[in-house]
């Protein structure tokens, strides 16, 4: 989730809580599409989307991939997932839950319609929610007693095991992109030569956009830099990184290199 305010918390708490009713209510209405045994799309969206219909169909389509993505960790665990969105919702908050055999990712259009974010942003927030279901160790539970991996852990699967993935299936001519001038000089050094430098524009860009996103929404002053190094953490932080530690992750986790001392203690 990328929301850390105290009324944020409050309304998460609240809908993690409802989102059981929203899984065993008989009376469910909607449009329900299904990717695979165990996993499917809810969309509650209205006849007034937030966003246009060629948008509406892209990020219907990011979810579909995510289905066929998810589909051996569903399988695995025995579990069924329901991806929920709503674009004709101005919301920007995001989860992931989990309650005994049922998970459930929600996204709306707010997140999508803030001025920092594009497809490979929201993209990206799609895998951290993912993550939180599939990411695996250091995890906690849930206010209803589930395990889910922590906020950073999240993050470091999402461009670990995730972003690559999307941006394969999603490709785009970079020619019409605007990437800073940061990524630009990351990715050229880093993959001068190589046929992975649209991948590193497309995921460093996403994960930039992501971490400035969430400090945007801290009101903090300075904004993550991808040459920037947050501060070393004396023990795991369970909670919410610092968004410059969340960009550090982010690249870290792409270029394959061990989870960042800024939130993770051996």
């Amino acid at each position: 989730m990328i929301s850390k305010s105290p009324t944020h918390l409050l309304i998460q708490l609240i809908v993690r809580y409802s989102f059981i009713s929203l899984f065993f209510a008989s009376s469910i209405t909607g449009n329900v599409s299904l990717g695979n045994d165990n996993a499917s799309h809810y969309d509650m969206t209205n006849n007034n989307p937030l966003i246009s219909k060629e948008e509406v169909k892209k990020l219907n389509s990011l979810i579909d991939f995510a289905m066929e993505m998810i589909s051996e960790d569903t399988a695995h665990r025995y579990e069924k997932v329901t991806f929920v969105t709503n674009w004709s919702s101005p919301s920007e908050i995001t989860m992931a839950n989990r309650y005994e055999n049922e998970a459930s990712v929600w996204l709306k259009a707010g997140i999508y319609l803030h001025p920092i974010m594009n497809f490979d942003s929201v993209a990206l927030v799609l895998c951290h929610e993912i993550g939180h279901l599939y990411g695996g160790e250091p995890a906690s539970d849930n206010p209803l007693g589930q395990s889910l991996s922590i906020e950073a852990q999240a993050d470091y699967f999402a461009t670990k095991e995730c972003m690559n993935k999307v941006v394969e299936h999603f490709p785009m001519d970079i020619e019409n992109e605007e990437f800073d001038e940061e990524v630009l000089s990351y990715c050229g050094d880093l993959t001068f030569g190589t046929v992975n430098y649209k991948q590193c524009l497309r995921v460093v860009s996403a994960s930039k956009r992501f971490a400035t996103y969430m400090a945007i929404k801290e009101n903090l002053e300075n904004m993550p830099s991808i040459f920037g190094v947050a501060i070393l953490a004396t023990e795991t932080n369970y909670d919410y990184p610092s968004p410059q530690c969340r960009l550090n992750t982010f690249i870290a986790s792409y270029n394959k290199e061990k989870r960042p001392s800024c939130w993770f203690v051996d």
